[in-house]
């Protein structure tokens, strides 16, 4: 037991260590420094006397100020200049706060046929991913984080896209899908009953809930009318409902499924925002899609093919009355939309 527990005194340095490794791999020296000394707080020996409890309390007290003024303006420096990089690299038109020489080395690297980004930069890219996985798996969006981690880990199959099976019902906490559903069974049903063993395909067709616009705007109305979580996981170009309706032994069941590509497009953003510094002015943070779109240009992220698929009753209760019209809400998604 003695053992066991030591062993756990040094769970949070191993937890701490590979963000601070990341902070200098993404060109953030000053944080990476200030990291580096609040993982020296967390090794065991540190804890065994007063004064070091209190230097280490100052130690984090003077990281967390240091966030806002330090943290921010490194991120935003880094993420900013790969992001501009990247839309040059593109050909698309650059942000309005581009710096023109990092568009140009991105417009450089294109004709000359180079790769976008270096080694180090794409080892931070990858952190910078599954920092973002984290967060979102903490926010109870687990179905984006592990979307987003894939894209890291996943690699073609003989040339082609992986493809990703998933049984779930999970498309169907949005209501704009039970919506699509519930039609697709009126309209099965005007082609009169079944025959014991027929098939008949539902028309349920492409769904999509992103309006577009930037900045996230475009998730303004999933958010407020319908489900976030769904949405966040499943807006892409090729986003595909079908269905299957079967009649055997008597009984009716609905096959039903969502298919599309997950990749990240060269043009767009997924957020951005303008953060107030405290020395003054403000940082343009954003989660760069087009960047992660040069990683995909580089072959250090692979697109992969997702489809789920579930069975359900033709009579299940979220394809009618209130339930239809409902969506399914977590915490997260329950107090951003208030």
């Amino acid at each position: 037991m003695a053992r066991m527990f030591g062993g756990l005194c040094w769970l949070p340095l191993c937890l701490w260590l590979p963000f601070t490794l990341w902070l200098w791999v993404y060109a953030m020296p000053l944080s990476g420094s200030i990291a580096g000394l609040a993982a020296l707080t967390l090794v065991p020996k540190w804890r065994r006397s007063a004064w070091r409890w209190a230097l280490g309390g100052v130690i984090w007290l003077a990281g967390l100020l240091a966030v806002p003024v330090v943290g921010v303006s490194e991120y935003a420096k880094t993420t900013n200049s790969l992001h501009c990089r990247a839309l040059g690299y593109f050909g698309e038109p650059p942000s309005s706060d581009c710096a023109s020489a990092d568009v140009a080395v991105g417009q450089q690297l294109a004709m000359e046929g180079k790769p976008l980004f270096s080694m180090r930069e794409r080892l931070g890219v990858h952190g910078f991913n599954h920092l973002l996985a984290l967060g979102g798996t903490i926010a109870g969006l687990p179905e984006v984080a592990n979307e987003t981690v894939l894209l890291s880990w996943t690699s073609p199959v003989d040339g082609d896209l992986k493809v990703v099976e998933k049984t779930s019902d999970f498309p169907m906490r949005s209501a704009k899908v039970r919506k699509q559903f519930a039609r697709a069974l009126q309209r099965a049903r005007k082609r009169g009953p079944l025959a014991e063993g027929e098939v008949r395909t539902l028309e349920v067709g492409g769904v999509h809930w992103s309006t577009g616009g930037a900045g996230g705007s475009g998730y303004l109305s999933p958010l407020r009318q319908d489900s976030l979580r769904v949405a966040l996981a499943l807006e892409v170009p090729d986003s595909q409902l079908t269905g299957l309706l079967t009649r055997r032994n008597g009984k009716e069941t609905v096959s039903a499924g969502w298919s599309g590509t997950i990749a990240y497009p060269a043009s767009d953003q997924a957020f951005e925002m303008d953060w107030p510094l405290l020395t003054g002015g403000t940082a343009r943070l954003r989660v760069s899609e087009a960047l992660f779109a040069g990683m995909q240009k580089d072959r250090a992220m692979n697109p992969y093919f997702l489809r789920y698929s579930w069975a359900m009753s033709p009579d299940d209760p979220r394809l009618s009355g209130i339930e239809r019209d409902k969506s399914e809400r977590g915490w997260l998604e329950t107090q951003v939309a208030r």
